[in-house]
């Protein structure tokens, strides 16, 4: 099985391309077949995958494409996941936390992964979800029956979980019982403080996260923004997004160095290991950009802000068809 630590020029091109439809736009098409108010409609309920979207399906589940090593990113994180979607696991004093849970097979190689970088599954005590798609939340019920785990989410995004899949491929088990996170909540384990922040938007209960990371002494705030991609319609949830980024902008993101999203793509965290890889003992920590975070937050919201012109005229793409002219072309 091929492995690598980031795509090849090829399909960095087409990351780049794609990475601002394929992060979110296809996900909502995994739980929507109840139908939600007009205003705030998910992409894609009753959708019929055509060949654009099976042939996303059949990368999405490829090891050639998926696969990739796991790394060290600071002293206590970890990247486990596969090459769309991001895993991390948080080493504590009191056992591990793993930030999303994959789907499908690639839940066995996340374990593998872990089991790789010296890590024992069996020590997870949360499972913490920065959303209710399938991609994220999908492996949380196996790993908290099998080692017991504490899965974290919000109440409106457990609702969604629970929602019947649209499309066949996007079903997953969700856990019988967890935890409700809540905005301002502070999970602690082993004298480490994760807090939770509900960013609204890209699900009606998006779960953003603020850590401690440490490179030898230096201490520095990470966060995973819990999700990006404008896969919805409706002037008031684009207005709930803007307001969840100009927030995490102007008020949560002034101690934070360090960008681990949810989706590698949006935060060059595969460019940025590579540069780890290869770093000397003089040279500073890769992941360490605050200001690059800034930056690519003022970015998500300039993107929102032309998609909230564009709900208000009348004019917004169809999201589905977006996301099927990008792949076509």
């Amino acid at each position: 099985m091929r492995t690598n630590y980031h795509s090849n020029s090829r399909r960095s091109r087409q990351r780049r391309r794609l990475a601002g439809l394929l992060v979110g736009v296809a996900l909502g098409l995994g739980a929507c077949a109840s139908q939600p108010p007009a205003e705030v409609e998910e992409v894609g309920a009753g959708v019929t995958p055509g060949p654009d979207l099976r042939s996303l399906i059949r990368r999405w589940n490829d090891p050639l494409v998926q696969a990739v090593e796991p790394f060290q990113i600071f002293d206590n994180l970890y990247y486990v996941g596969i090459e769309w979607v991001a895993a991390y696991v948080l080493q504590t004093p009191a056992g591990l936390v793993l930030i999303d849970s994959l789907y499908g097979k690639w839940v066995e190689r996340m374990l593998d992964n872990m089991r790789r970088l010296g890590l024992d599954p069996a020590d997870i005590r949360y499972v913490i979800v920065t959303h209710g798609h399938f991609d994220h939340a999908g492996g949380a019920a196996e790993i908290s029956r099998r080692f017991g785990a504490t899965v974290v989410m919000t109440e409106s995004d457990w609702a969604l979980a629970r929602q019947p899949a649209a499309i066949p491929d996007f079903a997953f088990d969700v856990p019988t019982a967890g935890q409700i996170a809540r905005d301002g909540d502070i999970i602690e384990l082993g004298g480490t403080l994760i807090e939770l922040f509900e960013t609204p938007g890209h699900t009606e209960g998006v779960l953003t996260l603020r850590y401690p990371v440490y490179d030898g002494r230096r201490e520095y705030r990470a966060m995973t923004l819990g999700g990006v991609g404008l896969n919805f319609a409706g002037v008031a949830r684009t207005q709930s997004y803007l307001d969840s980024y100009d927030r995490l902008l102007n008020t949560l993101s002034v101690p934070v160095s360090a960008s681990l999203p949810n989706h590698a793509a949006m935060g060059e965290v595969f460019q940025r290991a590579e540069r780890l890889r290869t770093r000397s003992a003089s040279d500073p920590h890769p992941f360490v950009d605050g200001e690059g975070f800034r930056n690519a937050l003022r970015g998500f919201i300039a993107a929102a802000e032309d998609k909230l012109e564009a709900e208000k005229n009348g004019t917004a793409a169809d999201p589905l068809e977006a996301l099927t002219s990008a792949i076509s072309n």
